[in-house]
């Protein structure tokens, strides 16, 4: 026979298996905290991952782009005269870089002149990375216009060839370039942007890279 006592005390165990109201209110503010910090933990992953893949692509081309210059700009030569290369600044403050290299312009297979004591023929290429067709005293220049920078072809006049003009890059912000001996600096500075944003507000980035080219044509 079950008596009062034992019975008062089977309630009190029932009753500490359930919730009290202050737990189940704890719970209940704990779950909105927990759901915040994991979208918060993958809100941040993502802006993490959209800023090094912009990063990435922009390094990437950056790269591509100061090795095209410099291996074109490596062949010519500040050492003759007249010099075959110019460093300026334009108008709004970016660097400009004219110069020549040697070419092979009547395509007989070298870039000299016949003769005992041959000179070199300068001029430009059509294209970066031409080897015939050259241009003779023809001039090469790297310049930004309107955040482009520009591989453009000069007559021996430093006026532009029609058609002969192409881009480089694009979303360039600055181009610079300095000379110390026969090394050439260049440092360029991109802008590129992630459209997603964070928090609905587009983020914009400013990438500089800089190389140095090793002048290595000292002939005349």
């Amino acid at each position: 026979m079950e008596t009062g006592r034992g019975r008062h005390q089977d309630k009190k165990r029932d009753q500490g298996k359930g919730f009290t109201l202050i737990e189940i209110l704890f719970v209940m503010l704990l779950f909105p905290l927990l759901f915040f910090g994991i979208y918060t933990v993958m809100n941040m992953s993502q802006v993490i991952f959209r800023t090094n893949g912009a990063y990435a692509a922009v390094n990437q081309n950056a790269m591509q782009i100061l090795r095209h210059i410099g291996r074109e700009i490596g062949q010519t030569s500040p050492l003759v005269a007249p010099s075959h290369l110019t460093l300026s600044t334009d108008g709004s403050g970016n660097g400009v870089i004219q110069f020549q290299i040697p070419v092979d312009w009547d395509n007989d297979g070298d870039a000299v002149t016949a003769g005992m004591n041959p000179d070199v023929e300068w001029g430009a290429y059509q294209e970066a990375g031409q080897t015939q067709n050259g241009i003779l005293n023809g001039w090469i220049e790297y310049r930004v216009l309107d955040n482009q920078l520009l591989r453009r072809v000069l007559n021996s006049g430093l006026s532009p060839i029609a058609g002969l003009e192409r881009v480089v890059a694009n979303d360039v912000q600055t181009f610079t370039a300095s000379r110390s001996m026969d090394i050439v600096t260049t440092s360029i500075t991109f802008s590129t942007s992630d459209t997603v944003g964070q928090n609905g507000v587009a983020r914009n980035y400013g990438m500089t890279y800089t190389s140095r080219t090793l002048l290595r044509n000292s002939v005349n």
